[in-house]
């Protein structure tokens, strides 16, 4: 390693720890699974439902925000406008997981998925389409991917694989 590298690469190091150290991915996720499993126990209470986005960004949502942010941070130095672009662009995808995910538990066969389908429903868990229907919740979807485009406005053709990414998301079958 050349000696002005190392600065650099500590510099990385650093960040890449403060950053994956926000994210809620490092604190006990069993505490979010007893969580989830208390909220399926209950019938779904629509003024409730609010609470599913923000379980959701603690799980799934986390994984996929510390995926694309460390990601970047291994790339070229971010502006601001870069940095919250990928953040804001990051969130809008993890959720979209999540919402195609509970389209796809209402709408494709269990071979199809790889997992029982309809376990959600069948557990009276809260998920995107009990909270707003089939047709808004695919509307929804295709809000929250046309946002997460426009996320990545700043990073121009840098961010072409995450445009992939989140078209990949949206439309997939599994």
């Amino acid at each position: 390693m050349v000696r002005e590298e190392r600065p650099r690469r500590a510099a990385f190091h650093f960040h890449a720890v403060a950053e994956e150290s926000r994210m809620p991915v490092t604190r006990p996720n069993i505490l979010l699974v007893v969580i989830d499993c208390l909220r399926a126990d209950r019938a779904f209470d629509p003024d409730r439902s609010a609470q599913t986005p923000g379980l959701h960004a603690l799980k799934t949502g986390a994984l996929i925000r510390a995926a694309v942010i460390l990601g970047a941070l291994c790339g070229q130095a971010l502006n601001p406008a870069e940095r919250d672009g990928l953040d804001r662009f990051a969130k809008r995808i993890g959720l979209l997981f999540q919402v195609v995910d509970d389209i796809l538990d209402c709408t494709a066969s269990t071979a199809t998925l790889g997992k029982t389908a309809g376990k959600d429903e069948a557990a009276d868990k809260p998920t995107y389409v009990s909270l707003l229907g089939l047709d808004a919740a695919r509307d929804y979807a295709r809000e929250l991917r046309e946002d997460a485009m426009a996320a990545l406005a700043p990073c121009g053709e840098r961010a072409a694989r995450l445009r992939e990414v989140a078209d990949f998301i949206c439309h997939r079958q599994f």
